[in-house]
């Protein structure tokens, strides 16, 4: 059975469940007839449309997003974030969200906890989305061109000679032999 908890900041106007989803209640509207009256109209409450940017290069807009309104103002706000202020209470201070075994798009309660920066960037690497080695964009070399790298080093080529043909700097060789860089 689903459970619903008012979102917080929005009690009243919002709702939140355990299964990751956020509806609007039923309100009362002001509006103008044609012929000048006001009335109120009483708007439904539903279930809302979350989005999200799965191709974006920055990480926050690859979560599920919704965005409230109240007052005549709105503002985004992380699914995952209502879930847990609104089931788990406020996100103590050095802490974190963050998603467990069913990854960033499974916002039920079930699969989010409060946590360290440390923990939260162990969570990225179990699941395969920290960009670290050849997930990171800016990465010019592969999990492959590492292992060479290593191997021809410890061979006795030259890192001058490695860096140029890699096209990379003598520095990154020399990180990337050191394990300072590309651990493992």
């Amino acid at each position: 059975m689903e459970q619903w908890l008012p979102v917080v900041g929005y009690e009243g106007v919002y709702e939140v469940s355990d299964m990751g989803r956020v509806r609007s209640l039923d309100r009362e509207v002001w509006r103008k007839s044609r012929s000048g009256n006001e009335y109120v109209w009483i708007r439904p409450g539903r279930v809302m449309k979350q989005h999200r940017i799965p191709d974006s290069p920055i990480r926050w807009r690859q979560y599920w997003q919704i965005r409230l309104h109240v007052s005549g103002a709105s503002r985004h706000h992380m699914v995952h974030r209502l879930v847990t202020e609104a089931f788990l209470g406020p996100l103590p201070p050095g802490m974190q969200c963050r998603h467990g075994p069913g990854g960033m798009l499974d916002n039920t309660l079930g699969n989010l906890c409060y946590g360290t920066a440390f923990e939260n960037q162990a969570d990225r690497v179990r699941d395969g989305t920290a960009n670290i080695g050849s997930q990171n964009p800016n990465s010019k070399l592969t999990e492959e061109d590492v292992a060479q790298v290593r191997a021809r080093r410890a061979a006795g080529e030259s890192q001058k000679a490695l860096a140029a043909e890699f096209e990379v700097s003598t520095a990154t060789i020399s990180m990337v032999v050191t394990g300072y860089r590309w651990k493992g």
